[in-house]
């Protein structure tokens, strides 16, 4: 008889299992950083709001995901971030998702077309 041998993260949550009932907006979806992050966010239940400019990278990047965790939610907004009114319209569309918004994952600095930021995100060194 053969026995399965369990490792430590069968036993242990996962960090993004805290997620779970959530509302994540990913700007610059599509981009490789906010990419990889996507699919940890959706296996551990976060609801995803996918916002890029390019509306076919964006379904691509949703029927990938929802292939992977058929259970999630994805949906997408095409608009550049850089732009207040377009950032404004998907923070709501975010928000009203589930009446919430926990988490704005962005992938360097953001900032307007004019030169003022938005939003810095740490770099690692």
């Amino acid at each position: 008889m053969s026995h399965a041998v369990a490792s430590v993260s069968d036993f242990s949550p996962s960090p993004f299992s805290r997620l779970r009932g959530r509302t994540v907006l990913v700007v610059d979806a599509t981009a490789s950083r906010s990419r990889a992050c996507t699919l940890r966010l959706l296996q551990g239940g976060a609801s995803l709001l996918l916002m890029g400019q390019r509306a076919p990278a964006l379904q691509q990047l949703r029927a990938e995901l929802l292939a992977a965790a058929p259970a999630g939610r994805v949906e997408c907004c095409v608009g550049d971030a850089r732009e207040p009114a377009q950032l404004r319209l998907a923070l709501q569309h975010a928000y009203g998702m589930q009446r919430r918004l926990d988490l704005l994952l962005v992938d360097g600095t953001l900032r307007t077309k004019g030169g003022r930021i938005v939003m810095r995100c740490p770099q690692k060194e």
